[in-house]
């Protein structure tokens, strides 16, 4: 899956067509920011983890990118966006996806 981030929310592309239904449900898809401390040890517990409103979902006209409006969306080191969708043929696509968002365009 490919990723873009914008100020107004992030696209995601597939590899392979989507179904449309599932796929403009905003309901589909769940989005979780959150940090973590810096210190000599590897990892931590997650800090001010926050749960992010899908707002719409919009899938655009080369039906494999989805757009996600994302109120309030801003960089952060960690994401995950979970997402259960079906592609254009009918069959199951549940995807978790870590991500970094740097900056917004």
């Amino acid at each position: 899956v490919g990723i873009h981030a914008t100020s107004e929310g992030i696209q995601l592309t597939f590899t392979d067509a989507l179904e449309a239904t599932t796929a403009q449900d905003a309901k589909s898809y769940a989005v979780a920011t959150w940090g973590l401390k810096r210190t000599e040890n590897y990892g931590s517990p997650r800090i001010n983890e926050k749960t992010l409103q899908v707002k719409s979902a919009r899938l655009l006209p080369d039906g494999k990118t989805v757009a996600l409006e994302i109120p309030g969306l801003r960089p952060t080191w960690c994401m995950e966006i979970k997402c259960s969708l079906r592609g254009a043929d009918g069959s199951p696509i549940n995807r978790q996806i870590q991500n970094t968002v740097h900056s917004l365009k």
